[in-house]
């Protein structure tokens, strides 16, 4: 069962934000790779993004929360989800396309977990495969030491987030208040850190694996996303 965290997580979850990132993968899935059927999510979260997905894909998704795949097994109860780590996952099927958006794969938090990932990924696609990712780079450490902390209200309370640059480790200290019906507030706090390597670092160790085919920069290059198919 999926805890409290988790639970409001999914009521808080910013739809419009998955269905953008959604649509840039089916863009670049339709792009390089327009027969593609079956996909891999790694990092699926609570879902979000591939709720967008059309019917046609048979979709699967890994994370490494158990809360997580447990709230999309209820919702994709004709999906395919895996707890496992996207570094040493092993999953007895191959895959058109393996994505992973939102900067999950910052949560690695090493060099060689981003080599083995990359190595997995690889022996999971099929032939002419795609993967799809997104990633913070180090100009990301210099916005957020800045602009790191928010509050937004919905309709059950509101959430305050704020981030702490610590060396290469973005550490988000998230708090979900619950209002309750006498005005006051359960808090439901959270943690994650995300650790950025450096973009030259981690194209060589894609290039070992992968041709690269499209490199994007989002959010005036705090942000990088590639799109590659195996070699």
């Amino acid at each position: 069962m999926a805890d409290c965290f988790t639970n409001m997580w999914e009521k808080f979850s910013d739809k419009k934000a998955a269905k953008k990132r959604a649509d840039y993968v089916l863009k670049y899935i339709k792009r390089h790779n327009s027969k593609a059927k079956e996909v891999l999510e790694l990092g699926v979260g609570i879902g979000q993004v591939i709720q967008h997905f059309p019917k046609k894909y048979e979709i699967s998704g890994l994370d490494i929360k158990k809360d997580y795949i447990h709230i999309c097994k209820k919702k994709f109860p004709k999906y395919k989800f895996y707890v496992l780590s996207m570094h040493n996952f092993k999953i007895n099927k191959k895959f058109d396309v393996i994505f992973s958006v939102y900067d999950s794969i910052n949560f690695l938090k090493n060099i060689k977990q981003w080599e083995l990932t990359f190595n997995q990924v690889n022996k999971h696609l099929k032939e002419n495969g795609l993967f799809i990712f997104d990633m913070y780079t180090e100009k990301s450490l210099e916005y957020f030491k800045d602009n790191s902390e928010y509050t937004k209200n919905f309709k059950l309370g509101y959430v305050h987030s704020k981030g702490i640059v610590k060396g290469n480790q973005l550490i988000w200290y998230f708090n979900i208040f619950e209002k309750k019906l006498n005005n006051s507030y359960k808090i439901h706090k959270n943690k994650f850190i995300e650790y950025i390597h450096p973009t030259k670092k981690i194209k060589n160790e894609l290039g070992r694996y992968f041709k690269i085919l499209e490199e994007n920069e989002l959010e005036s290059g705090r942000r990088l996303l590639f799109v590659c198919r195996k070699k």
